[in-house]
């Protein structure tokens, strides 16, 4: 009974572990604080970005040069020449259907 109460502790910590690992995404990191249509200055633009992101949070952005060395712990995924902007999620939208946006029982076509 000690076995298994020890073996699904190491198990119950090395979970703990893994979710609070930070991880750095490395790329161009259009990051945005506020909302751009009533802020102008709402955004930062960082070309030699990177972002750290605990538990599926933000935890920071900013300059790669100037972060690189904060969470020297983290794991850093290299998406160098590509653009990365947290907080959008299905940013798209089909014109038609705008119509039928929260009509209930109604069927989009």
């Amino acid at each position: 009974m000690k076995k298994l109460a020890l073996v699904l502790g190491i198990i119950v910590v090395s979970k703990v572990a893994i979710a609070s690992q930070i991880t750095g995404y490395r790329a161009d990191i259009l990051y945005f604080t506020d909302n751009p249509v009533k802020v102008v200055s709402a955004y930062q633009y960082y070309p030699n970005g990177v972002l750290y992101v605990q538990d599926g949070k933000v935890v920071t952005a900013g300059d790669y040069t100037q972060l690189k060395g904060k969470y020297k712990s983290a794991t850093i995924v290299d998406y160098s020449g590509k653009l990365i902007v947290p907080g959008f999620v299905d940013a798209h939208v089909h014109y038609p259907q705008t119509e039928m946006i929260a009509s209930y029982g109604e069927f989009l076509s």
